[in-house]
């Protein structure tokens, strides 16, 4: 069972393209691990492990830097992630599946379980985390594959 993570960097908008950039390297894609019960496959089970990105933004010029680094949201970089609203490969059978994931700074409590953060200047490292809940049953053996985007806009 394996967590991949697509990184998508845009910048916001033309003068954000000129001012600002981000950078997203993904270094380590996800294992989901099922429950015992079989009921949810998650990264966050006995077994399972995040996927992990270093993510750089890099406001461009004095006053846009000046501005993120004191909190006004001026050229910093929001990071998301987009869930997948199913498995990209699963085995047959499996359907009333809802797929929850979130992110987390390494190395720190402040950003737990989100789904978008704005960052200021510097390199961060996230875990990203998925869990599917299977609503009726349980989950059939096989190999499950499912794709979370990561943003930084």
């Amino acid at each position: 069972m394996v967590l991949a993570l697509l990184a998508a960097a845009h910048p916001q908008g033309a003068l954000a393209a000129t001012t600002g950039s981000c950078t997203i390297n993904v270094t380590a894609g996800g294992v989901l691990k099922p429950n015992a019960t079989l009921t949810t496959l998650s990264t966050k089970n006995p077994g399972g492990s995040a996927g992990r990105a270093s993510i750089t933004a890099a406001a461009g010029g004095m006053l846009p830097s000046a501005l993120c680094l004191i909190g006004l949201p001026l050229n910093c970089m929001q990071v998301s992630i987009s869930t997948p609203s199913s498995f990209s490969s699963a085995p047959a059978g499996n359907t009333n599946v809802t797929l929850v994931g979130t992110f987390s700074q390494v190395g720190s409590s402040s950003f737990l379980n989100l789904l978008s953060l704005v960052i200021l200047n510097g390199t961060y490292s996230f875990d990203f985390d998925l869990t599917a809940t299977k609503l009726s049953g349980s989950f059939g053996a096989g190999t499950y594959q499912a794709t979370q985007t990561i943003r930084c806009e």
